[in-house]
């Protein structure tokens, strides 16, 4: 039948664990080295700050406006070996986030926003 894969076609993109138990091992173990790599450098470089935002509503609004704020700054930019510019996803290169979700939205953060984050934060 035209179209139609059979088993051994499937397996072809997928390596059997069985036939390459190595390949596998070390993949795992390089994709691990290199995830707790990245984590390190970026606890290094950038400070992070959580707080908690118990309504659901007020959560997903807060997150918006910030990406949106962030998205729509101007003196806000990525840095030009960023590997977002060379994405498929223009919106990538366009807004320098990771993120595209809620980077087209025009509800920016207000003062009362920021009053209200550093409510949430608390004393520092």
């Amino acid at each position: 039948v035209k179209g139609k894969k059979t088993g051994s076609e499937d397996t072809k993109s997928h390596p059997s664990p069985r036939k390459y138990p190595i390949y596998l091992v070390t993949t795992a173990f390089f994709i691990t080295l290199l995830d707790q790599m990245l984590s390190s450098h970026m606890a290094s470089v950038f400070q992070f700050r959580y707080f908690p935002v118990e309504a659901k509503a007020l959560r997903i609004e807060i997150e918006e406006r910030i990406i949106a704020t962030i998205a729509h700054c101007m003196a806000c930019f990525a840095s030009t070996n960023w590997l977002g510019k060379i994405s498929p996803n223009a919106t990538l290169g366009a807004t320098g986030l990771w993120n595209v979700q809620h980077t087209s939205s025009v509800r920016l953060l207000r003062a009362a926003d920021f009053q209200a984050i550093q409510k949430l934060i608390g004393p520092s």
